[in-house]
């Protein structure tokens, strides 16, 4: 496997920690964006991998959500 420091964004797989920093959101969102297939992921023991790709389809509407949580005034 490719060492840690190497340049994500050029198809090496992104993890949990990765994928919540970019989205800004929580370990619990993003479960529950695997689980009802908002993002597609790939599982090697127990740890849970996501292509950039599908990360990056996903911004607009983890945005949009968010867009719609201050509307409606929760967060």
């Amino acid at each position: 496997m490719a060492g840690r420091g190497t340049d994500k964004r050029h198809g090496e797989w992104l993890d949990n920690q990765d994928v919540c920093q970019i989205l800004n959101i929580s370990p619990r969102t993003l479960q529950t964006l695997r689980q009802n297939g908002t993002l597609a992921y790939s599982q090697i023991e127990h740890k849970v991998y996501y292509k950039p790709e599908d990360v990056e389809r996903i911004i607009p509407l983890v945005e949009d959500k968010r867009k719609e949580a201050w509307k409606g005034g929760g967060i």
